[in-house]
């Protein structure tokens, strides 16, 4: 839906004859997708895709960066689900029963499986996941930072937000690594967590330079 509605606006400016794909497709074309999208939202959100996952933390995409996810009603939804369901100890689970590095990882598979495409035999992954041993990762909590930031910047009124902006930025700078390194997350390595192999991890980092970006203007906002 993101996509779309950024080639509707490129076909808006004029500037479609440049553009093979824009000129391929109507705009009634556009506008019929995006509403079949806009209706399979309605009747998904906040779950993820019903009955089979609810809560996932992916969802927070939808609210930054894609901004597709317009009522605020709903945005409440996805963030409260998400803070009551997968927020853990060190980071944030990506949904109930993820198994992509569950405890001891690492022993279960060799390093060329560890992210290796399970999709056809994910059964087989999600067996070796023992109750509540998801991995926690590191790039929600300053995702959530940049969120309620984005909120309280717009709304200075919004004086709730600040402090969630505030909370989840320190937990984020508690998910660094003694060398200062942004992890993907942290897994249970014989009963404690350890950040995984892929650190750093690039998409972790920008966040974290986004949400430190946004304490800056909020701070600044406060004085």
């Amino acid at each position: 839906m993101a996509g779309l509605e950024e080639m509707r606006k490129y076909r808006d400016s004029g500037s479609e004859k440049d553009f093979a794909l824009a000129n391929a497709m109507s705009s009634q074309k556009l506008l019929s997708l995006i509403g079949k999208g806009r209706e399979r939202l309605i009747a998904t959100l906040p779950f993820e895709s019903p009955p089979e996952r609810l809560v996932d933390s992916a969802l927070l995409f939808l609210i930054h960066p894609l901004n597709v996810v317009r009522n605020r009603a709903m945005e409440d939804a996805i963030l409260n689900l998400v803070q009551a369901r997968l927020k853990g100890g060190v980071g944030i689970k990506r949904y109930a029963g993820d198994s992509y590095f569950c405890q001891d990882y690492d022993e279960w598979f060799a390093p060329g499986q560890m992210s290796s495409d399970f999709s056809e035999r994910l059964d087989f992954r999600d067996a070796h996941l023992q109750t509540d041993c998801e991995a926690q990762w590191c790039i929600f909590d300053p995702l959530l930072s940049i969120i309620y930031g984005e909120r309280f910047l717009a709304e200075r009124s919004d004086v709730a937000s600040f402090p969630k902006q505030v909370h989840y930025f320190n937990r984020s700078l508690a998910q660094l690594t003694a060398a200062g390194e942004c992890p993907e997350l942290y897994f249970l390595k014989h009963g404690r967590y350890i950040a995984n192999v892929h650190t750093p991890l690039a998409w972790t980092q920008a966040n974290q330079a986004l949400a430190l970006h946004l304490i800056e203007k909020s701070i600044g906002e406060n004085r």
